[in-house]
């Protein structure tokens, strides 16, 4: 039996590795890995570099009986391991031995490292690179005739490191948006650690979203009822969710033009503006006037899961360009940048607090990214800016398309916990 791995895909590192011990067989080089040789190499990767010491080695590999020259003898296993490795791949550190391979040529040293870096990711906030980590996942035996042996213990680490992997690309995919991917991934993922909140959240949403409201409404509800009955209550991912499946049920949408087709061949940026999206408060696509900045931006607005999608058109708010003699006055300039402000504050529902400027200042909670003026921004931006609403409990997301590089504004003020990047 197999565990299973991740749906087919360009795996984030590189080649095979040449020590393949999640085959089955074990194999190096193509070569399988047999007897005590492959139970020294096992011994030795788990200890990932650091040396096992003579001793212990023989108790891993004659766990019954030691024969009668013990040290003797597994230096006769070594010569054998070296032979099918190579001469420098089991070195001899002080009084024991040390896989000498580099990580990378070692599969399951490297769905370790995968797991690590992917989590690591996830807490981080960065969902994409969790899910590029993640893609074309191994699948791993489960060793049910391999159990108390140092290849048994080599694979339990492996399903853990796997379901770590499995569990942060569930996670991200969420994060993303990506709903229809995600969720099929989570329902394995909440049947297997039903009482994982982080899983069952993200399941509720996607439910919502690429199903039916009222079954992830229905779902949220049976766990309410099981902790209900424990004298507990649902943590706070939980509780966002389950406005969030509420909001799905009458999402809203303005300002999105009729559809005519998919974009042709555009299917990538559409992706990578997508997800850069759903991890930060500001995006902006800039090119040249003509190359379909406006498509892509309304692509993206309709396909966003965000409960609240406004598109606005920003010619009608933003500050025009100055006149050639260059006499248009600071005044006029305020009061376009004015507009400007109140027309994005209005799309996000958002209202200036009494008596407060909407424009954005040189300082305060509108800050620009980069050295720029308000005129500037506000004049590249003519083109429609789809503003998607976070989810509950989240800040707002803009996507602005402009045909001239420079400074963004963000909004709203950044914090410690979600800044934009």
């Amino acid at each position: 039996m197999v565990q299973r791995g991740t749906a087919p895909g360009t795996p984030p590192a590189g080649g095979p590795a040449r020590l393949r011990l999640l085959d089955e067989p074990p194999s190096c080089d193509g070569r399988p890995l047999t007897g005590r040789a492959a139970a020294l190499v096992h011994a030795l990767a788990l200890a990932e570099g650091s040396p096992v010491g003579q001793d212990e080695l023989v108790e891993e590999l004659w766990p019954d009986a030691p024969p009668g020259h013990p040290h003797q003898s597994l230096q006769t296993v070594v010569s054998r391991a070296r032979a099918l490795l190579g001469a420098d791949a089991v070195a001899r550190r002080g009084e024991g031995y040390a896989l000498a391979l580099a990580p990378d040529d070692v599969d399951q040293a490297r769905l370790l490292s995968r797991a690590g870096r992917a989590v690591a990711a996830l807490e981080a906030r960065d969902p994409s690179a969790a899910v590029a980590l993640t893609r074309a996942l191994p699948a791993v035996p489960d060793g049910g005739d391999d159990i108390g042996s140092p290849r048994g213990a080599v694979l339990a680490r492996a399903r853990t490191a796997l379901a770590d992997c499995l569990r942060a690309r569930a996670l991200g995919l969420d994060a993303l948006g990506r709903y229809g991917e995600a969720a099929p991934l989570l329902r394995e993922l909440a049947a297997e650690h039903p009482g994982d909140e982080a899983l069952l959240a993200a399941l509720v949403r996607c439910e919502a979203w690429t199903g039916s409201p009222a079954a992830a409404l229905e779902r949220y509800e049976n766990h309410r009822r099981l902790l209900d009955e424990r004298g507990a209550v649902p943590g706070p991912r939980l509780r966002a969710a389950h406005e969030a499946a509420l909001a799905a049920e009458n999402p809203v949408r303005q300002g999105l033009r009729p559809r005519t087709g998919p974009l042709q061949g555009r299917e990538a940026d559409v992706r990578a503006v997508a997800d850069a999206v759903a991890g930060r408060r500001l995006v902006t696509i800039t090119g040249p006037g003509g190359v379909g900045k406006t498509s892509l931006a309304q692509e993206v607005a309709s396909r966003s899961f965000f409960p609240v999608v406004r598109v606005l058109t920003m010619t009608a708010l933003a500050p025009g360009p100055a006149e050639p003699s260059g006499a248009r006055s600071g005044a006029d300039r305020a009061d376009a940048a004015r507009r400007l402000a109140q027309g994005m504050l209005g799309a996000m529902n958002q209202r200036p607090r009494a008596g407060e400027d909407p424009a954005p200042p040189s300082h305060g909670p509108w800050r620009p990214r980069a050295p720029s003026s308000c005129s500037t921004t506000a004049s590249s931006s003519s083109n429609p800016w789809p503003i998607s609403s976070g989810r509950s409990c989240r800040p707002g997301r803009a996507c602005t398309s402009s045909s001239r590089p420079g400074g963004c504004w963000t909004w709203p003020p950044s914090t410690s916990t979600d800044s934009p990047r």
